[in-house]
Order: C-alpha cells, then sequence, then structure tokens
C-alpha cells in the first residue's frame, strides 16, 4: 500500500473517539457523581487508566498486526484457544445486557424527535416493556435481511452528534451573553471538590465504562503511516480530545444545571434539557434539540442491529468449533447464523421481560440499566489486561511497530493495575438499595460468564 493511502494519525484518534466517546457519557458521570464533582474523577480515570490501556491495546495490535479477530485472537496466541474462545464469548454475551438499554433510549429520542418533549416518563411500565420487545425482534427481522443504509445513517448520525456535543459546549459557555436574565449556576472551585463520599466509589465503572472500547480500532494500526510514532500521537490526541469534552461538557453542565440539585432524570432526559435550554436562549425554536434527538434517534437504531449481528458473528468466526453446539453454527440461505441468533433472542427478551417485575417506570429502568451495562460491559476489557499481561511475561514476540513498555515487570504490573480497577469497579458498582436491582446486578454477570463455560464444558462432553 502506498503512504499517500495509510491512515494518519489523526485520523485513527478521530476513529477511536467516535468509538470510545458519547455526549451521554458526560450527562451520566454529571449525573451520577453530583454534577460539576465528577471533573477531578474524570481525570484520574483518563490518566491512570485509559491511557495506559489504549497503549496496551496499540501494542497488542501492533504486535499481532496480521490478526482481525482482534482480542480473541491476540488470547488465542498467547494462551490457548479455549482461553480465546472465553474472550469471544465475554465481548458477545455483554452486549446482551447492551441492547435493552438502546432500545429504551431509541423510545425516548423518538419521542423528543417527534413531539420535542418526553411523553413516555409516566408510561405502564408493562406497556413499555412490550413495546421494547416489539422493538427488539423488528431488529431481529432486519439484522437477518442486512441494510446497509444503516451503517451510512449511523456513521452520519454519528458524526452529527460530536458536532452537537461540541456546538454545545461552545453556546453553552457564551450563553450568559445572549440571555444575560436567565439562571446559571456558579460552577466555583469549591463545588468541584466537596461533598465527596462512598457512593463515588460505587460509581466509579460508570466512568471505566464511558472510556473503554477502543480495541476496536487495532486493525487500524499497521494501516498508518509511521506506526511507532503515529499511534502513540493518536492516542494522546484521543486522550486530550476525551479529557477535554469531559471536562468542559461537565462545565458547560454545570452552568446550566445546579449541581446541589440535580433532575432525578438526568440520565434519561438530560442531554435534550441541556439542548432545549440552548434553543430557549438562542432562540432557535427547537432545532438543536430535535436535531439531538434525531441522531441519537438513528444512531440507537443502528447499533441495535449491530450489537444483535455483529458480536454474534466475531464469536463463532473468531473462536475454534468444538466449543460450542454444532446447531450455533447452523445458518439460513442469507448467511445469518440463526442457531446463536436463538439464544440472543431468548436471553435478550428474559432481560426486557424480568424488570416489569421490579421497575417502576422508565426512569428508573434507563438508570438501572446504564449501571447494570456499567457492570457488565467492562468485564469484556479484561482479556486486553490478560493479553497483555502474557505478552509482557513471554517477551516472545516482538512488536512490528510501536512499544508502549519496554520493562517486563512494569509491563506486567501496569496490565495487573488496570485489571483490578476494572474489576473492582464492576463489583462495587453492583451495590444497590433495590433488592431487583441488586439481585440482577449481581446474577447477570456471573450467570451470562458462566454460560459460555458451562456451554463450552458440556459441549466437549457431549462430543
Amino acid at each position: 500500500m502506498k503512504d499517500k493511502n495509510k491512515l494518519s494519525w489523526y485520523s485513527v484518534s478521530l476513529m477511536a473517539f467516535a468509538s470510545v466517546w458519547g455526549f451521554g457519557n458526560i450527562i451520566n458521570g454529571f449525573g451520577k457523581f453530583g454534577g460539576v464533582r465528577v471533573t477531578p474523577l474524570w481525570i484520574l480515570v483518563l490518566v491512570f487508566y485509559f491511557v495506559p490501556y489504549a497503549l496496551m491495546v496499540g501494542e497488542l495490535g501492533s504486535t499481532f498486526s496480521n490478526e482481525e479477530a482482534g482480542v480473541s485472537a491476540w488470547v488465542k496466541k498467547l494462551l490457548n484457544p479455549r482461553m480465546a474462545f472465553y474472550a469471544g464469548w465475554m465481548y458477545f454475551v455483554v452486549h446482551l445486557t447492551y441492547i435493552p438499554q438502546r432500545i429504551s433510549n431509541l423510545i425516548v429520542a423518538t419521542s423528543w424527535t417527534l413531539f420535542g418533549k418526553s411523553i413516555v416518563n409516566d408510561i405502564n411500565i408493562v406497556l413499555l416493556q412490550a413495546i421494547t420487545l416489539l422493538i427488539f425482534f423488528i431488529a431481529v427481522y432486519i439484522s437477518t435481511k442486512g441494510m446497509s443504509i444503516l451503517g451510512k445513517l449511523s456513521s452520519l448520525a454519528g458524526i452529527s452528534m460530536l458536532i452537537l456535543s461540541i456546538l454545545f459546549v461552545v453556546l453553552a459557555s457564551f450563553s450568559f451573553n445572549v440571555a444575560p436574565n436567565e439562571t446559571y449556576y456558579n460552577a466555583s472551585l469549591s463545588n468541584y471538590t466537596d461533598g465527596y463520599s462512598i457512593d463515588f466509589l460505587m460509581n466509579l465503572s460508570l466512568l471505566i465504562f464511558a472510556v473503554g472500547g477502543c480495541e476496536k480500532i487495532s486493525p487500524y494500526i499497521n494501516k498508518m503511516k509511521q506506526p511507532n510514532k503515529g499511534f502513540p500521537k493518536a492516542m494522546i490526541a484521543l486522550a486530550i480530545m476525551v479529557g477535554l469534552t469531559a471536562i468542559f461538557g461537565t462545565r458547560a453542565l454545570g452552568l446550566l444545571f445546579d449541581s446541589n440539585n440535580i433532575p432525578s432524570d438526568l440520565l434519561m432526559n438530560g442531554a435534550y434539557y441541556a439542548f432545549d435550554i440552548l434553543d430557549k436562549n438562542y432562540q432557535l425554536g427547537g432545532l438543536l434539540v430535535r436535531a439531538y434527538a434525531l441522531s441519537f434517534m438513528i444512531t440507537n437504531a443502528a447499533t441495535i442491529i449491530i450489537s444483535i449481528d455483529a458480536p454474534l458473528r466475531m464469536l463463532l468466526s473468531g473462536s475454534e468449533k468444538g466449543y460450542l453446539p454444532s446447531w450455533f453454527y447452523k445458518q439460513d440461505k442469507n448467511g445469518t447464523y440463526i442457531g446463536g441468533l436463538s439464544i440472543v433472542c431468548v436471553v435478550v427478551s428474559i432481560f426486557i421481560v424480568l424488570p416489569m417485575f421490579g421497575i417502576e417506570n422508565i426512569n428508573q429502568l434507563i438508570n438501572w440499566l446504564i449501571k447494570l451495562n456499567s457492570i457488565c460491559m467492562p468485564l469484556r476489557y479484561l482479556w486486553v489486561f490478560i493479553a497483555y499481561f502474557f505478552l509482557k511475561k513471554s517477551m516472545s514476540y516482538s512488536s512490528n511497530g510501536f512499544v508502549f513498555i519496554k520493562n517486563k515487570y512494569f509491563g506486567m504490573f501496569v496490565a495487573i493495575w488496570c485489571f483490578i480497577i476494572t474489576m473492582l469497579s464492576c463489583i462495587m458498582g453492583m451495590r444497590s438499595t433495590n433488592s431487583f436491582e441488586l439481585t440482577m446486578n449481581i446474577c447477570s454477570p456471573i450467570v451470562l460468564v458462566g454460560s459460555g463455560i458451562l456451554i463450552s464444558y458440556l459441549t466437549k462432553k457431549d462430543d
């Protein structure tokens, strides 16, 4: 490939930013950590977790540049096929709790797009979950047919959301000059440092969940110009962009919302409330809030379909046969893995139906689903740290370009550090005063992860 056709470091950094970050991360941090008080925590997580995590991905991707299966391929090379299957299973199964959250987000975004407000706040939970189940099966049907236009729409919506997020920070910062008679809150230094409690640690998984996922760009590392120099630049640029967006986005929210009196439905409607305030201040007639809602609606629709199909394909194409029953691999004429898809349908349906017995409304549902996914989704990051630990331990593989840590023992220490931080965050995040939520928070990751071990054992025994 000619050098001019290779990716630049800033192109890779933008790709990584789009895959890792979203405006919802700022809202979740602001809502769960007492407003602007989350800022110092963002800085700590970025410096001591996100940067080493991203650079570990860089070295692993550079070392195994010919492997396209990502984390599973790294684990297979460094450990064995069985561990590679568990890594692939982990990546697949944690997305099953992510789908219901995305459908709930889709319902709220649709409401704001069509009506300029949320009309689902007080909807009966049984009716809501029935609608969710219907949307899910429609998405399953679409995923079996393949709709490439959704990918293009999703990319366009993702770019528009990035622009709107940056625009929000700018408009909120100057909003006082445009509408000086409106109420603005003082984000003084004391607001950033006062009021810390044990609850902050219990919610740390939300921030870990927010910054994870950069391993998705690993296939592009060795398609870069001078990857040994370019990829560190891309990761540093990514960290700076995420850091600036998190800090200035949080400050902008702190101007519009009182950190000591945060709306109870901020995680569900916070982004829409924020854009709605700017619409009124700049007299835009609801343009910003509807643009954000439409972009978020399209993004969620595409993500739901991708999350149904892509993790399953990665699992079945990336792991050796013998760990799953043969019917799991059964395909129809369109190439859809209908055997594996049936498991997706059953498990996701259970996660949609169960909240009817312990959740009262959509606001509680979305708050819980965000927390549940902050417990389950980061579990897949553990395999990045496991792979990096054994890469440093073996020292038998030489990187084709980028090396994060040259010292064997320091590299192993950093991998253990990130592993422990991730695991502790997920465990602490399980805490809840609601008995239904607590039970689901504890049982869900155990059952989902344990089912992969059980299935592989029974398959081997049957063979």
